[in-house]
This record gives C-alpha cells, structure tokens and sequence, in this order.
C-alpha cells in the first residue's frame, strides 16, 4: 500500500467513493483518527460493498451513508469486495498496532477474565442459541470488543455483546469468549461446552445457562468441532421448515483466483460472501439482486487471501460467512461455514 494521505485530526472524518458502478479510489484513501472517533463513508456500498480487513465490522453491501466508531489504536484498512483497486485505511492514533493475543499487559493495564451464559447448552441440531456476556467489566477502563469462537474452530470470527448460533451437526462444541480493552489489549479466553443432540431443527431459545467455565487448555475445553458448523444470526424458529439461508458447498478450490459456493436462499435481495481465516480476509463476493432458490456464486480471492494460501502452501481451513438482506425488508440472516480451502 502506498504512503498514507495526511489527513486532518477532527471529531470525524468523511470517506467519499463512487455512487456508480466503476471502480474509483476511495477520497481520503488513508484518514487518521483519535480512539472512538468516526469515519463515515458516502457512496453506493450496493455497487463497492465494503470490507474491513481485520472483521472489525460486518461487510456493508447497502445503503448509501455509513458511520463506524473505532477503538483500537493501530491501522485498519478495508477494501472493496468488487473491485480490487479500491483500497484504505483508517489510522487510530494513541499507540502502535495492538500486540497478538495472549500476550501480557503493559505495566498499569489489568484485565478481568470474561464469562458469558447460553440460552441452551444441550441445543437440537438448528436450534438457536442466543449467548450473552455476564456483567463483568474491565478494571481499568472500557471494554472496546467482545470475541467469540462459536464453532471451536479457535477463531474468533464473531463481534458482538449478544450473539446467536445454530449448530447443524450434533456433537461437542467448545464456545470461547473473550474482550478487547480500550488500550487495544486481549483478554484470557474463557470457554464453555455446547453439547449439540440431533433434532427435527428450528426451535428457538431453550432452558439452561452456562456450565462451569473452563480455561483454554484444561481438559475438556478443546472437544473436537465438526466441519462445516454454521452460524445463522437473524433467523426465525421455523420448526421443520427449511432455514432462510443454507450453505451447500463444504470445501472451495481456487483456480485463477475464483471459487464457487453453492448456495439456497429462501427470499430475493443481496448477498454477501467473506472468507476468513485468523482475521485475514481471503475472498469476497457480492451480489446485489438475486432471485430466491439455489444459486452459485463466485468468491475471489484477495491479494491478502491468495499470500496466505501461499503460505499455507495451498491448503488451509477457513470461515466463510454469508449474509442475505431480503428486499422485502425483513431482517438479515447470517450464516457461517468452516470449509477446507485449497488453491
């Protein structure tokens, strides 16, 4: 990336970027910040969906004005997901790039250890289960994110203060928690078992809270997650109804930077595809007026993406996340997969 545009240091900042359909750079391309001030964008985010590289917000694929507050001192860049030449930054000032998790706090910055409930921690196969942070609080300042690993994949693709998930395969799930603190630390993680039992699907809610927690390591915390677990945040208790949104494909194979998803979705609206892998984003798709049924839909891969296959030596594992936004106006669905990666 090139040198970053200077850019003033006010309450907020303004991204401008294209209300059509060619691509165009981002004005400011590179903006600085104080920590929890604002960047809005103005565009067509339904012709240049936008996508924060470190998952910091969900992909945005409409709408025309969007506002986002960030935390965490250090860079943050983003892309769009259309067009590989629309590339950014915003640039958080008050410290370097916030050190890899687990690492210790600087002298002075305590961290609490994190604990969360579930709705149900003996759900049905498609059931959703709605998990939520107890009342801790940071003791030394704020909490600026909640983690979640809600697969046992041991990444923690999920943000949010309240989350949901539905499980499509029975067996034992290792649900993780932790925080990202106003100085950009990590907390502990703490982890509680889900154990999932087959089931007609579609129920929502349950009885029960958490079980004991137990820390990363300890016996017991690391179960093994089947593939293909899937995340379906928005949905409604169908019963034996078929699910608003559904992932078919359970492994991509990249030729010449493209892969194919297979897909089903119950209404007509837009579409959003990202494949992560340990806050790496690997490949994005968009489409902005599908018709509901099955559907294929072509990923490609970033430059981040294809570096990180490379690495991996061209096997990997990864999550993908699939948003739909009916043009009906009802709410959004979410669901995420872990596919097998090769490329």
């Amino acid at each position: 990336m090139g040198v970053a545009c200077a850019g003033a240091r006010a309450a907020d900042q303004t991204i401008t970027f294209p209300t059509g359909t060619a691509a165009a750079p981002y004005t400011p391309a590179n903006v600085t910040i104080n920590p929890g001030e604002r960047v809005t964008f103005n565009g067509a985010f339904a012709n240049h969906p936008l996508v924060w590289d470190g998952g910091d917000f969900p992909t945005q694929g409409s709408g025309s004005s969007m506002a986002f507050t960030l935390s965490t001192p250090g860079v943050h860049t983003f892309h769009c997901a259309i067009h590989a030449s629309m590339v950014g930054s915003v640039t958080v000032s008050g410290g370097t790039t916030p050190p890899p998790p687990g690492s210790p706090p600087p002298a002075g910055d305590r961290l609490a250890t994190p604990d969360f409930t579930s709705s149900a921690t003996q759900p049905q196969t498609g059931q959703v289960v709605t998990f939520t942070p107890t009342g801790f609080t940071d003791p030394d300042g704020s909490i600026a994110r909640y983690e979640w690993d809600l697969d046992g994949n041991g990444s923690f693709e999920t943000t949010g203060s309240s989350v949901t998930h539905h499980y499509d395969t029975p067996g034992s799930y290792a649900v993780a928690l932790r925080y990202v603190d106003d100085r950009g630390q990590t907390s502990s993680a703490t982890t509680h078992a889900i154990t999932v039992v087959r089931g007609t699907g579609g129920a929502s809610g349950g009885t029960g809270g958490s079980g004991a927690p137990t820390q990363p390591g300890a016996p017991g915390s690391s179960p093994s997650s089947p593939a293909g677990g899937t995340q379906g945040a928005g949905t409604s208790g169908d019963g034996a109804r078929a699910p608003r949104l559904s992932v078919a494909t359970r492994a991509l194979a990249f030729h010449n930077n493209k892969a194919s998803v297979k897909l089903t979705v119950k209404r007509a609206g837009a579409l959003s595809l990202t494949l992560k892998r340990a806050g790496t984003t690997l490949a994005t798709a968009h489409a902005s007026a599908t018709r509901a049924g099955t559907k294929t839909i072509t990923l490609r891969l970033t430059r981040a993406g294809a570096r990180a296959l490379r690495r991996a030596h061209g096997r990997t594992h990864a999550t993908l996340t699939v948003v739909a936004r009916p043009k009906d106006g009802t709410a959004a669905t979410t669901v995420r997969r872990t596919l097998s990666v090769k490329g």
